[in-house]
């Protein structure tokens, strides 16, 4: 009986030694909330094809014409799959959210680095 008692303990040991060791490893993999955007965090930018880039410029010339496209990303505010940073005619900075399908949807203020720049609020589609 102690024999068996002894087993069962080994095994639930092995079985839950296991079980942590996949749950540490299931923790290293996932974002961290930093990098996720959570807790008012910055996403992490991915660099886009030379291909996307240009459908994200052409969404943004496109919602606002005269614009000059300063640069373009994947991801952004809300959820967006693409953005790009423009600066007007008028020289006032703002963000283009652009869809999956480069739709430009929104206008926005580019709130920058240093601070709140540009105009504030937002001019949906």
């Amino acid at each position: 009986m102690f024999d068996t008692a002894r087993t069962s303990a080994t095994t639930l040991a092995i079985i839950a030694a296991a079980l942590g060791g996949s749950a540490i490893a299931g923790a290293a993999s996932t974002p961290s909330p930093s990098s996720t955007g959570a807790s008012g965090a910055k996403q992490q930018r991915v660099a886009l094809s030379s291909a996307d880039a240009a459908k994200v410029k052409a969404a943004a010339l496109d919602k606002v014409p005269g614009a000059t496209v300063l640069r373009s990303k994947a991801g952004g505010p809300y959820g967006t799959p693409y953005h790009a940073h423009i600066r007007t005619s008028g020289g006032t900075l703002q963000v283009v959210l652009v869809d999956a399908d480069f739709n430009a949807t929104m206008v926005q203020a580019d709130e920058g680095r240093g601070g709140k720049r540009g105009d504030r609020g937002g001019d949906p589609a």
